[in-house]
């Protein structure tokens, strides 16, 4: 391990004013962003329990999303960052730390998609990580990845909503997944429940989560902190939920079941209490991680500290789990591949949306002629919305690849006019003499990415393109990613140059039937 550097020890006087708290272990290695001292006044839950005493430090990350490297530009810390100050962390003081995640670890960079996940999990295991709760991106994988998340995982993996739905239409809990764990460590027990936004398929491919229901959690969570309580005879409940802040708010009487609340999925800075209890996210991209310290006295829980940390020490990295992390990123096959030329991008950065339409264009080229497959003329093609900006310079495969990770498959669809004309999507047609307008009552043959084609509300109804409800007009379902389709098409269509004005919503063929 490394020693502190200077730096570092500025930083105690720094974080130890502005806390003002007692000392702990904690404050002599993060830069953190604490609530206002207003706020910070210890704030005591009503249920009495049992007489346990000691002052404990609870760390979450959440939405980190495969991101093992360090980016200064996008303020991303890396694994080695923010895994090793939490490994630290917790070796300093075993007895009194925990870690745990809300949800949204894997999915996101070549190099956690590349291995499917496994990558960030052997990292997660080093660190020491006390549990995780599931995120809608863990089943971007499909399910039989999930479980290999479990096997993979040295520490429970929860998800207590996530419901099997049976042939005689009844629900039960998912067997993949847990409902809680109990951790009994420096003299106390602490409930950890686990649980993702109720309603929260529309954020899922279906086809993932085929079999599958997102209960209310509300319920399930208070039952099991009550169990955890009488049962168990837990001091401290936490709840680690993959759900955004707000939802979290709506809740009443949080203090009669958690003493502290770890949330995600928004990808928010939020640090709160609601109803005399801490509810905390950070960011995401590696970009922090959440801090609460609890004091029991006497079997009273109070929070004394909530915190977004978004800064460690410059020279702190732990070497165990960098050599992990080089076993994967350094992996000759997987360099090869990161590496890879594409193209350049030689004006300005390529937005959000210019993103998207480059890849829809892309799977139009591809699959406009179908000859031999039944399938004569594709009218347009359609994709979901895909996640970052492209920065202007060398494209390289990996670069591409964070700005759309999505692993979805290519769907070839009847879909009617109407469904079209109504539908808030990202569209491109290369005849749009034929198809600059579409008729309600007409059926029109596309390519369209499996999450928009078979998407659906809370209640499981296929609420984008209801028509592939019918097998009929589900024409072939296609493994291959929008990632790569666009790889090639940079590569051999466009001879490796990228023009951000060449993808505008207003262009030629783009956007045509959004309902504005």
């Amino acid at each position: 391990m490394k020693k502190l550097s200077i730096y570092s020890l500025f930083l105690i006087g720094i974080t130890l004013a502005s806390c003002n708290v007692t000392p702990n272990v904690s404050s002599s290695i993060i830069s953190s962003e604490p609530s206002s001292s207003s706020e910070a006044e210890p704030i005591v839950s009503s249920s009495e329990k049992k007489k346990a005493n000691g002052i404990f430090d609870f760390y979450s990350v959440n939405d980190f999303h495969g991101a093992l490297l360090e980016n200064p530009a996008s303020y991303e810390l890396g694994m080695l960052k923010v895994g090793g100050t939490l490994k630290h962390l917790k070796q300093a003081d075993p007895q009194h730390t925990f870690i745990l995640s809300s949800g949204d670890m894997f999915q996101g960079s070549l190099e956690s998609n590349y291995y499917y996940g496994e990558s960030v999990m052997k990292c997660m295991n080093d660190i020491g990580f006390d549990s995780m709760c599931i995120g809608n991106h863990e089943f971007d994988y499909g399910q039989e990845r999930l479980a290999d998340f479990v096997k993979w995982a040295d520490f429970p993996i929860l998800g207590g909503n996530i419901m099997q739905v049976n042939e005689d239409g009844t629900r039960t809990r998912q067997k993949d997944v847990g409902i809680s764990t109990v951790i009994e460590r420096g003299g106390i027990k602490v409930g950890v429940v686990g649980m993702i936004a109720g309603g929260i398929a529309p954020s899922i491919a279906s086809l993932n989560i085929q079999g599958l229901d997102f209960a209310d959690p509300w319920p399930l969570a208070r039952a099991e902190s009550k169990r955890l309580k009488e049962k168990e005879g837990c001091d401290v409940i936490i709840l680690s939920i993959h759900s955004g802040a707000d939802g979290v708010r709506l809740q009443d009487n949080l203090k009669d079941d958690f003493d502290a609340i770890f949330c995600g999925h928004s990808h928010q800075k939020e640090n709160y209490i609601q109803d005399g209890v801490p509810l905390l996210q950070t960011n995401s991209y590696s970009r922090g991680f959440s801090h609460v310290t609890l004091e029991i006295k006497d079997g009273v829980v109070s929070c004394i500290l909530r915190e977004n940390i978004t800064k460690v020490p410059d020279d702190y990295q732990d070497e165990e789990l960098e050599a992990i992390m080089d076993s994967y990123i350094k992996e000759p096959t997987f360099v090869a591949k990161a590496t890879e030329k594409l193209g350049t991008l030689g004006e300005s950065s390529l937005s959000l949306e210019g993103v998207t339409y480059l890849g829809t264009k892309a799977i139009f080229e591809k699959y406009r002629d179908l000859d031999g497959d039944g399938v004569d003329d594709i009218a347009f093609a359609m994709q979901n919305r895909q996640r970052t900006v492209l920065m202007p310079g060398e494209i390289t495969y990996g670069k591409l690849y964070k700005t759309m990770p999505f692993l979805n498959s290519i769907c070839i669809v009847s879909v009617t006019g109407r469904e079209i004309n109504y539908l808030n999507e990202y569209t491109y047609t290369g005849d749009v003499e034929k198809y600059g307008k579409l008729d309600n009552d007409k059926r029109y043959i596309a390519a369209i990415t499996d999450y928009v084609a078979f998407h659906r509300d809370s209640s499981l109804r296929y609420n984008y393109i209801p028509s592939v409800e019918d097998p009929k007009n589900v024409i072939k379902i296609i493994k291959d990613h929008p990632f790569d389709i666009t790889a090639e098409y940079i590569k051999n269509d466009l001879k490796g140059v990228i023009k951000s004005s060449d993808y505008l919503p207003g262009n030629q063929g783009f956007n045509l039937y959004y309902n504005k």
